[in-house]
């Protein structure tokens, strides 16, 4: 456990309040509780490992694994060459030749994310999906040109409704709340498959 610690570079030690051991300043990987890691942190642990020259054997002991179909229009609209790499890139990708369906898709603004999105939703036909935004604003323009994508295929969860279908898109703080009132939704939550989030770092980083 202690060798995939790394040092958080913005981070100094400091000694807790009362004289208690405060954090050295190291982000571990490997919980104390559990001995285990978040599988999104898969390709970063791989790195360190090889940096730290470990061999390392992968098992992929998943019997789940999501099946997907290409898609390369939608709505009458064709994917433009750097929308169809991000898209093929997050369907794609892998470690070490395994399959690893997740990553951070950057681009810019008025690059078309939401048709990105709609056509990632569009290859799952089978899948229950959800796209969560932190922006009303960012909600309500993504609820309107994914709906021209897949009419009538959209659900919706907002402070005016919470209409789910097997497509859907969320508001964050909307989510949130509503998941402590309803257990349903707690309970539905846990069969979605699908996880698109508009502006991670933002919906990371809340406190409320």
């Amino acid at each position: 456990r202690e060798k995939t610690k790394i040092k958080n570079p913005n981070a100094f030690w400091t000694r807790a309040k009362g004289g208690g051991r405060g954090w050295d300043g190291f982000n571990r990987f490997i919980t104390d509780t559990t001995n285990m890691f978040s599988t999104g942190l898969l390709p970063r642990m791989i790195e360190e490992l090889k940096a730290m020259d470990v061999d390392i054997e992968l098992h992929d002991q998943r019997d789940n694994l999501l099946k997907y179909k290409s898609v390369t229009k939608l709505g009458g609209l064709t994917l433009r060459e750097e929308q169809l790499g991000s898209y093929h890139a997050l369907l794609t990708n892998t470690v070490e030749g395994i399959p690893f369906q997740r990553g951070i898709c950057y681009e810019a603004t008025n690059s078309g994310k939401n048709l990105i999105s709609a056509t990632i939703f569009k290859s799952y036909p089978k899948e229950t999906c959800i796209f969560l935004i932190n922006s009303t604003v960012i909600y309500d323009q993504a609820v309107e040109e994914m709906e021209e994508l897949l009419p009538g295929q959209i659900g919706q969860i907002c402070s005016k409704m919470v209409d789910l279908k097997r497509y859907n898109i969320a508001m964050v703080q909307t989510l949130r709340n509503r998941i402590k009132k309803d257990p349903r939704l707690k309970k539905w939550l846990a069969s979605v498959t699908v996880v698109i989030v508009d502006e991670a770092d933002e919906v990371i980083a809340r406190k409320d």
